[in-house]
Order: C-alpha cells, then sequence, then structure tokens
C-alpha cells in the first residue's frame, strides 16, 4: 500500500520528465540538495532525473518530488502555466 495514487505519480513523472519540475526549482531558489533531502534521495540521482538521464524514477521518491515542489509553490499544483513556459 501507498501513500499516493497513480495519478499523482503520473504527475510528478511529467514534472520530472518534461523540465517543469527543474525550471520550478531553480526559479524558486531550492537547491538540488535541499530537494534531494526532502525527497529521500541524492542531489546526483535528483540531477540525472532533470537532465532525463531516468525515466522512470523510484514511486515513493518522484512523488516526494512533486510534493517539495508544490510546498515551495504554496501548496499550488506546479504547472506549465507557473514556469512561464
Amino acid at each position: 500500500m501507498t501513500d499516493f495514487d497513480l495519478s499523482e505519480l503520473a504527475t510528478a513523472r511529467r514534472l520530472i520528465t518534461s523540465g517543469i519540475g527543474r525550471r520550478l526549482r531553480q526559479r524558486e531558489g531550492l537547491s538540488l540538495r535541499e530537494l534531494a533531502a526532502g525527497c529521500g534521495t541524492t542531489a546526483p540521482t535528483i540531477a540525472r532525473w532533470e537532465a532525463g538521464e531516468v525515466k522512470n524514477p523510484r514511486p515513493a521518491a518522484a512523488v516526494a518530488y512533486a510534493r517539495w515542489l508544490r510546498r515551495v509553490l504554496g501548496g499550488e499544483q506546479p504547472t506549465p502555466d507557473r514556469t512561464g513556459h
């Protein structure tokens, strides 16, 4: 049993693979290390995700990534509109 649903996982993976997550993270001044600590992974792992080297990150870590970005955005759902792209 997980503490997220498949739609949340799909959103998380889309944020990671599309570059939206990286743009949001950079715009908000959140370092790879800060985000990785919140996701329970490492900065090099987040960098590989954001570079497109990993297409399907571990589900729990991917969802944690999306949740951290949402927290940074003040609870708003990360979307392409929020990145300016």
